[in-house]
């Protein structure tokens, strides 16, 4: 019944890390248990705590059983049209972050710049018809290689290595950037806004 805890600051862009390696004895002795099977499986986790841009969204990719704090927030897509995978891609990009920045405008406040379910309920997602379906899985399989960039870059010890890891995962976030740009429609003038 001790299982892996994570903590808001273990959810970053595409990896989880464990930094106070806590584990929580999960049951009927919490006060507030949440039902198991969010904890389980195929999931997204996104942290409430957003950055600066021009990455303003952590979320990442799980299959680990693990308990999350109130500090992440669980995505399980029911659509086959829009996997885990997908929405990740889609969530952690430049232009999401754009949108969430203009949307709630959260870096004005002087307090935590936290979000909550309410405002991820709204966030905009492609409608992804069968003519998109090319571009759909392309970002798909981009997010796929830039979490095992993150996994390796995370037990690389020298510094050339470092560098190749990093090198990729930055050719990776252009590509999904740029898939998900031509997945809202959005043209030069857009996306220089964006980008600028």
């Amino acid at each position: 019944t001790w299982i892996k805890y994570l903590d808001g600051v273990d959810v970053v862009r595409y990896y989880t890390t464990w930094q106070n390696k806590l584990f929580v004895k999960y049951g009927k002795n919490l006060s507030r248990p949440r039902k198991y099977e969010l904890f389980i499986g195929d999931r997204i986790l996104i942290r409430q705590i957003p950055n600066k841009p021009p990455y303003c969204i952590h979320a990442c990719y799980t299959t680990e059983t693990c308990i999350n704090d109130n500090n992440s927030m669980i995505v399980k897509s029911k659509n086959q049209d829009y996997s885990n995978l997908f929405l990740l891609g889609i969530i952690n990009s430049r232009a999401i972050s754009y949108w969430f920045e203009k949307t709630f405008a959260k870096h004005q406040r002087k307090v935590f710049p936290q979000f909550k379910v309410k405002e991820l309920e709204v966030f905009p997602i492609p409608n992804v018809k069968p003519e998109m379906y090319e571009n759909r899985d392309k970002l798909i399989r981009n997010v796929e290689m830039i979490i095992n960039e993150y996994i390796s870059l995370q037990s690389t010890k020298t510094q050339t290595d470092i560098d190749l890891h990093k090198s990729k995962i930055e050719l990776f976030n252009n590509q999904i950037d740029k898939i998900v740009y031509s997945l809202f429609f959005l043209d030069s003038e857009d996306i220089a806004i964006i980008e600028k």
